[in-house]
């Protein structure tokens, strides 16, 4: 059982590489941006709602 599983992880993790180079940068670069993205949606988020709620104490 465990010989399988570990046989079909070796499979996946080859497979990665074996993906062309030019690909691959292409995927790495998106995934920083992805990360960036959600970070400045949660920060913007949190920006407008503090402006909210001064607003509404005012």
């Amino acid at each position: 059982m465990f010989i399988t599983i570990s046989r079909q992880i070796r499979i996946h993790a080859t497979g990665f590489w074996k993906i062309p180079m030019q690909t691959k940068r292409y995927l790495l670069n998106k995934l920083p941006l992805k990360f960036a993205c959600a970070y400045t949606n949660t920060q913007e988020s949190s920006e407008t709602d503090t402006l909210l709620k001064r607003n509404q104490d005012a």
